[in-house]
C-alpha cells in the first residue's frame, strides 16, 4: 500500500484552482484524475500540475502563484503576477488553427496558436491565451474545409461546429503532456476505449425516407454487422412504411430517433413535441429511444435540458462536434448528463464535389482515414445514409468495404452507440487516484472505499516521459502499485496532424453575402414548413 508519509511519491492528479465545468468536461472525457485545489492542505501533496481558470478568485490566485513558486507547473488562463520579471519567457506554437482560437496566431506559423512558458523561481506557468470556457460552450456553426486526398489537394466543405473541438483538446493535451514530462512524471488517465481496444467502431445511419429499395439493400449488405449499427429514423417520412423499420429492428439492428420532422426548431416547446412524436412511433417496435441524431448541423440549446428531462443516454449533432471524443456538455454551467458521441462528417456525399461515391478516391480516403484514426486510438465513427437514391444505400460493394475495413484492425470494439453510450457513464462514475513513486518506478493507484474494480472497467493508459505508452489493468495498479519495467509498451500513438486526411483544414474561403442570404431565406422557409407539418399536415396524417 502507499506509504502516506513518503514524501516521495507523488500525486499524479491534476488540481483545479476553481471550478470549471468546461475543464471538467474535458479533463473527463480524456479520463484524466483530478480534485480541486484543497487550501487547508498544501503540503501532504503539493500539487504537480495545476490548472488555473480566468474566473479563480484574487484570493485563490494569490496561493496559486505561491504554489508556482515553489515549484508547482501551472497551465493558466491568467498571466503570473511576475510575468514582465520573469528569468526567462518562452512560447512553443501549436499548429492548430487560428479560427479556431478567435483569430489567435503565430507570426512564425501562419495559423499556430502560441501557448508562452514563463519562468517563476522553481515553477513555471503555460499561459492559455484562450478561456477555454469560451470555446467549449461555444454553439455556432460554419462552413469548414475537409482534406480528402492530401497528395492531390481534394477538399471538400460541410457545415460543422464553429470551434473544433478536436484542435482545442490537442493543444491543451500538447501541453498537458510536456508538463508532466519536464517533471519527470507519466501522464496517466482512464483509457477511452473498453478493454485494450485501441480504437472502436460505431456505424450511424440517417433515414431521411428514401426509397424501401435503397435500405433493403444496405440492410442485407449489413446483417452479418448488424451488432455495430444504429439507424435513426425520421419518423414522418417512415409512418405509411413501417414494415421496414420493423425489418430493421428484427435484424438486431437498434433503431433510435432523427426527430420526427427532420428539424431542429429555435425554442423548446416544439422541439419537445418533436421528439414526443418520433418516440412514440418508435416504440410501435418496442424500441426504447434513448438516442437522437440531430439533422444536418441544426441544434437548439433547448435540447440539452430536454433531452435530459426525457431520459436520453446520448445525442450525435455535427454543430455541436466534429470526430472527437464522447464529452459530457456544458449547458448554463452545469454539465449534462447526455453524452454527446461526435462522428466524423464525411460520409456519403461526396458526389456533391463531382466525386464519384464507390471509386478509387473514396476507398482510399476511407482507408486512410481509419488507419490514421487506429493508430492515434481515437473512434473509428463513420456515418451515411443508407436509403437515399446515389447514397449508401445505392452502394452495397462500398459499404461491405467499409464494415470490413474497420473489422480487419485485431483489436478494435464494436458495438451500437446504446451500448458505447452505457459504457462511458459507467467510465465517467469510475474514480482513481494516481501516484508515482519515483524511487521504485512504480505507478499507483487508490481508489474510494467501497468502489469495485468489475471487470468492464477501462484500463489505464500510461504515456512515460521518453515516449513510452502502454495499456495495464487497474488491477494491477492498485496495492503496491505496477514497475513500469514490467510493462509491455504499445506502439506509439500518432496524433493526427493537422493537414492529414479527413482533418478540417484551415482555408481562406468564405461564402459570400449573396450565398449567406439565400442560405439565410432558404432556413427560413424551411423552418415555416416544418412548424406548419408538425402542428398541422403531420398531427392529421398521423396515426401515432
Amino acid at each position: 500500500m502507499i506509504n502516506t508519509s513518503d514524501k516521495s511519491v507523488r500525486s499524479l492528479a491534476i488540481v483545479l484552482a476553481w471550478k470549471d465545468p468546461a475543464w471538467i468536461s474535458l479533463l473527463e472525457s480524456e479520463g484524466l484524475a483530478w480534485e480541486l485545489l484543497d487550501t487547508s492542505n498544501l503540503t501532504r501533496y503539493p500539487p504537480e500540475v495545476m490548472v488555473i481558470p480566468r474566473q479563480t478568485p484574487a484570493k485563490i490566485y494569490r496561493i496559486c502563484s505561491d504554489l508556482v513558486s515553489m515549484g508547482t507547473t501551472a497551465i493558466a488562463e491568467i498571466l503570473p503576477p511576475d510575468s514582465s520579471a520573469s528569468v526567462s519567457r518562452v512560447s512553443f506554437s501549436f499548429p492548430y488553427h487560428r479560427e479556431d482560437y478567435a483569430g489567435l496566431e503565430n507570426n512564425q506559423i501562419p495559423g499556430a496558436v502560441s501557448v508562452s512558458c514563463i519562468c517563476s523561481n522553481e515553477g513555471k506557468w503555460y499561459h492559455l491565451p484562450f478561456s477555454l470556457v469560451n470555446f467549449w460552450c461555444a454553439g455556432d456553426t460554419g462552413r469548414k474545409c475537409l482534406m480528402v486526398d492530401p497528395a492531390r489537394k481534394i477538399v471538400v466543405f460541410e457545415r460543422l461546429a464553429q470551434i473544433v473541438k478536436k484542435n482545442l483538446r490537442r493543444l491543451i493535451l500538447d501541453v498537458l503532456h510536456q508538463a508532466f514530462f519536464e517533471r519527470h512524471l507519466p501522464l496517466v488517465h482512464k483509457w477511452y476505449w473498453p478493454g485494450h481496444s485501441r480504437s472502436i467502431f460505431c456505424f450511424r445511419g440517417d433515414l431521411d425516407g428514401g426509397p424501401a429499395e435503397n435500405l433493403r439493400c444496405y440492410l442485407d449488405t449489413v446483417r452479418p454487422f448488424a451488432g455495430s449499427v444504429t439507424l435513426f429514423v425520421c419518423t414522418s417520412l417512415y409512418r405509411d412504411n413501417p414494415a421496414i423499420i420493423k425489418s430493421l429492428v428484427e435484424a438486431g439492428i437498434e433503431v433510435q430517433s432523427h426527430t420526427h420532422c427532420h428539424y431542429v426548431f429555435p425554442e423548446g416547446r416544439t422541439n419537445n413535441r418533436n421528439l414526443e412524436m418520433a418516440e412514440r412511433f418508435l416504440s410501435a417496435f418496442g424500441t426504447k429511444t434513448s438516442g437522437l441524431v440531430a439533422p444536418a448541423y441544426f441544434w437548439h440549446p433547448s435540447l440539452h435540458t430536454i433531452l435530459a428531462k426525457r431520459g436520453y443516454q446520448y445525442s450525435c449533432c455535427f454543430g455541436l462536434g466534429h470526430d472527437h471524443l464522447p464529452y459530457y456538455p456544458v449547458v448554463n454551467g452545469k454539465i449534462n448528463p447526455v453524452l454527446e458521441v461526435p462522428f466524423h462528417c464525411l460520409g456519403d456525399f461526396f458526389p456533391r464535389f463531382h466525386i464519384e461515391l464507390d471509386s478509387p478516391v473514396t476507398r482510399k480516403f476511407f482507408s486512410e482515414l481509419m488507419a490514421k484514426k487506429y493508430a492515434a486510438g481515437e473512434p473509428m465513427n463513420l456515418y451515411g445514409h443508407p436509403d437515399m437514391v446515389g447514397r449508401l444505400g445505392s452502394s452495397p460493394k462500398l459499404v461491405r468495404f467499409l464494415y470490413e475495413q474497420a473489422m480487419s484492425y485485431p483489436d478494435i470494439w464494436t458495438g451500437q452507440l446504446s451500448r458505447l453510450a452505457s459504457w462511458w457513464n459507467r467510465r465517467k462514475e469510475f474514480v482513481f487516484q494516481p501516484f508515482y513513486d519515483p524511487k521504485r518506478q512504480c505507478v499507483i493507484c487508490r481508489f474510494p472505499d467501497g468502489q469495485v474494480l468489475r471487470e468492464d472497467v477501462p484500463a489505464v493508459s500510461i504515456h512515460m516521459p521518453g515516449g513510452t505508452w502502454c495499456l495495464a489493468d487497474f488491477h494491477a495498479c492498485s496495492g503496491s502499485g505496477l514497475a513500469i519495467d514490467q510493462l509491455k509498451a504499445g506502439s506509439a500513438l500518432r496524433l493526427p496532424q493537422p493537414t492529414d486526411v479527413g482533418e478540417v483544414i484551415y482555408s481562406p474561403e468564405n461564402p459570400s453575402f449573396r450565398e449567406k442570404l439565400w442560405y439565410y431565406k432558404k432556413n427560413w422557409n424551411r423552418r415555416i414548413q416544418k412548424y406548419r407539418e408538425l402542428y398541422f399536415d403531420g398531427t392529421a396524417k398521423s396515426q401515432y
